[in-house]
């Protein structure tokens, strides 16, 4: 249901182009080849970082708790919905 009604506002910034400025403003200073997203949501913020980071050495991470949110960043960024990197990991804590 989030990852449903996140999408229409998460869409209008795209359009806006507010993903897009946010990556390039994290890049400007130089230096940024690896990034994680943590709470990547449906992957705007990874696909406008994959926009303006160049392909040579670049590492973009994007996780989140939210099953529908990671399926929708897969299907935005293209990537095999299978991939054995995309499955869900469930953390415990250590004692």
């Amino acid at each position: 249901m989030y990852a449903r009604d996140w999408v229409t506002n998460a869409d209008t910034y795209g359009r806006q182009g507010l993903y897009v400025a946010l990556a390039r403003d994290l890049v400007a200073g130089g230096g940024v080849a690896r990034v994680l997203d943590i709470g990547c949501g449906l992957g705007h913020g990874l696909a406008a970082l994959a926009e303006v980071l160049p392909e040579d050495g670049r590492l973009i991470v994007g996780t989140d708790t939210n099953p529908g949110c990671l399926r929708g960043a897969t299907e935005r960024l293209g990537f095999d919905p299978i991939h054995p990197a995309l499955s869900r990991r469930v953390a415990r804590l250590q004692t």
